[in-house]
């Protein structure tokens, strides 16, 4: 499916997170209990690509990169990998030299070691990044090496032939070890050249992913489906192991006690410093025992656990802002009395509008997308939708990244004239001639369903109809990966 984002509807959202330590329950730090607003789509890193689930593996499944801790840019360092990748002249070669003492959990699977972890090779990066590429696994990652990495389609290719009908997942990780890719070149068991079609500065950023952690072999060919895909079962290198999975009900994570001893940052900006986060420096990570993922769809039933000391973190629903946060974004008297603390954040997360670029209509009408552009009114939407602490965002990249241009505005912001015009030029004055569309919303709760009645009254102004339907996350990702929305959010 290939979709195109108005970028012009793109939000960065200000995070608004109230922490309550008032609790009995959370006498301890060992244990922290936090909301999904949706069950996750897959805890296989090949196959999950949404946030939720990034939420659940990234205390999981580790990668080669990660982003560097109390900064406020968005900078990366290793995590696995022992350094950055060292380039060639040409910038076309990239070798990667990993860590020596990165082991795997102890699990069954690892039936030559008798149930215990072994360590972690290149063979087990090249052999995650195989899957990804590995036609029945579905993966949504292929654009990590996709037209970069020579000899990656190729082997794609070669792995579209039909299987047996028979085949196990043991024949599945035996078929993906086998079959070579040309760009990977193993120089030894802890050093791996990645050899590129073209010159590639995003390489480390796309390795910091989860979808680039190492996975063993003997984990897909235990817990692999006929396909190859581990969707409820983890074996992991991280901090945390799965304890427990119940769909739609929570994730309980504990401790890994195997985990290689890893200490708190030591460096950090003036800003994350002066708000005392470097105070554990020194210490053993992690510092929790267990965490657990309760998942509640609903806004107004996360924000009544968390107030009612059942949660320890979450997000201020935009219903609930006068009642926790002053106008100058500060704790109510009410909260600060009783313990609350507020830690407030412009994060990465950013909010858009997609659309089918292969809807026959949608697709080939360049004025008609940007008459729904120009129709929607994003200082209207932060208001209602963040309490006005989101930003509407000039241009597609968020703040913090290097590089980001500077714009003060543009050109296909809200105005209902022009997109009244366009309207005309598209062949379709005041939506004449146009059927009703439908509209996905990647949520089924109630802030959801009000910002669908948003979009449906913002259309309605040009004549555009749409139908609005709420989803599951994982039902909308389906959808899109299958190629059936026509708008979605």
């Amino acid at each position: 499916m290939k979709l195109k984002l108005i970028g012009s509807l793109v939000l960065a959202s200000l995070c608004v997170v109230a922490c309550n330590r008032s609790s009995s329950e959370f006498s301890s730090p060992k244990h922290l209990r936090l909301a999904l607003r949706d069950d996750a789509k897959s805890l296989d890193p090949a196959v999950a690509s949404d946030t939720v689930s990034f939420e659940v593996l990234g205390n999981l499944y580790e990668a080669p990169y990660q982003y560097r801790y109390f900064s406020e840019r968005y900078e990366i360092e290793p995590l696995l990998a022992q350094a950055l990748p060292q380039l060639s002249k040409d910038h076309k070669t990239a070798t990667i030299r990993f860590r020596k003492n990165i082991r795997f959990q102890d699990d069954p699977c690892f039936t030559a070691t008798q149930g215990k972890g072994r360590v972690v090779t290149v063979d087990d990066y090249v052999f995650a990044w195989k899957r990804i590429a590995y036609p029945r696994t579905q993966s949504q990652g292929g654009f990590l090496f996709e037209g970069k990495v020579i000899g990656f389609e190729a082997f794609r290719e070669e792995l579209t032939k039909p299987p047996p009908a028979h085949q196990t997942a043991k024949e599945v990780a035996r078929s993906l070890r086998e079959t070579p890719i040309e760009g990977f070149e193993k120089v030894d068991d802890w050093t791996l050249k990645i050899h590129l079609s073209q010159p590639y500065p995003q390489l480390a950023l796309v390795l910091a992913l989860p979808t680039a952690a190492p996975i063993a072999y003997e984990a897909v060919e235990k817990y692999g489906d006929k396909d190859g895909v581990m969707t409820e079962k983890v074996v992991t290198t991280g901090p945390f192991l799965l304890q427990e999975w119940k769909r739609n009900q929570y994730f309980r994570l504990v401790r890994n006690p195997a985990f290689r001893e890893v200490l708190y940052p030591t460096e950090s900006d003036a800003v994350f410093r002066s708000k005392g986060y470097l105070s554990d420096v020194g210490k053993r990570l992690p510092l929790l025992d267990e965490v657990r993922f309760e998942v509640i769809k609903e806004e107004q039933p996360r924000w009544l656990n968390f107030i009612s000391a059942k949660l320890d973190r979450t997000a201020v629903p935009k219903d609930h802002f006068s009642q926790a946060i002053t106008e100058r974004s500060n704790l109510t008297p009410e909260f600060a009395a009783k313990g609350y603390q507020l830690h407030t954040d412009l994060g990465l997360k950013h909010y858009y509008v997609t659309i089918n670029m292969r809807d026959p209509i949608l697709g080939k009408n360049k004025f008609l997308r940007q008459a729904i552009s120009s129709a929607l009114d994003r200082d209207r939407w932060t208001e209602i939708f963040t309490s006005s602490t989101g930003r509407k965002m000039t241009h597609a990249m968020p703040p913090g990244l290097a590089g980001r241009p500077e714009k003060s505005k543009r050109a296909d912001d809200f105005n209902l004239a022009r997109a009244k015009e366009l309207m005309i030029k598209a062949g379709y004055p005041g939506g004449k001639g146009l059927p009703t569309f439908q509209f996905d919303l990647r949520g089924m709760d109630t802030t959801s369903r009000q910002l669908g009645e948003f979009f449906r009254q913002q259309f309605e102004q040009i004549g555009i109809q749409v139908t609005v339907t709420p989803n599951s996350f994982p039902n909308w990702l389906e959808k899109q990966k299958r190629g059936n929305l026509q708008i979605g959010h």
